[in-house]
C-alpha cells in the first residue's frame, strides 16, 4: 500500500478504505469480509476519505475522476459520485 487513506464507521463495524492506486472497499470488521469493492482511476499523490456518515452510507472522497482529481459525495456502498464539492 503506497498512499491511501481509512475512515471507521461511528459504531466501528465498518471502514471505508481508498488507495492510491484507486482500489476503494469497504470492510465488516469482526471477520474482515470485503462487502464492496470499486476502483476509481490511479491518483499518485494519494485518494483521501475525507469524511463518512456515521451509518457508513454516504463518504466524501478526494479521489481521481476522469482527468483531474476533486471532492466528491458519494455513496459509500457502491462508489458511485454524487457530486463534485469544493473543500480546501
Amino acid at each position: 500500500w503506497h498512499s491511501g487513506d481509512a475512515r471507521f464507521t461511528a459504531d466501528g463495524s465498518r471502514v471505508l478504505v481508498t488507495e492510491s492506486t484507486g482500489r476503494t472497499y469497504r470492510l465488516r470488521l469482526g471477520g474482515g469480509t470485503v462487502e464492496a469493492e470499486w476502483a476509481y482511476p490511479a491518483n499518485p499523490a494519494g485518494n483521501r476519505v475525507l469524511g463518512l456518515s456515521d451509518d457508513g452510507a454516504v463518504a466524501v472522497l478526494r479521489v481521481r475522476h476522469g482527468d483531474a482529481v476533486g471532492t466528491y459525495v458519494a455513496d459509500a456502498k457502491d462508489g458511485r459520485l454524487l457530486r463534485r464539492v469544493e473543500a480546501e
